[in-house]
């Protein structure tokens, strides 16, 4: 089975990518700060290189990573 390779190289390529002042940005997706030089992670996608299925796949994965974070915090608890 192959690995999945990001769609984006950084973080500042994603079009969910949105730059705030000028040392980093947030992630609209995930609603976190970010530094656009970071490693793509799997939910990103390129500027101009998206359909509604894509989106809504990649929102999909995001409630499926929320769900596992979210779960991991109420065992610690």
């Amino acid at each position: 089975m192959k690995a999945a390779q990001p769609p984006v190289s950084a973080c500042r390529y994603c079009q969910f990518y949105k730059p705030l002042g000028r040392r980093g940005g947030s992630c609209e997706m995930l609603g976190v700060s970010v530094q656009g030089v970071w490693k793509g992670c799997h939910l990103g996608i390129a500027q101009f290189q998206t359909s509604g299925e894509e989106i809504r796949t990649y929102q999909e994965k995001s409630h499926t990573i929320e769900e596992k974070v979210g779960n991991q915090f109420q065992k610690v608890s």
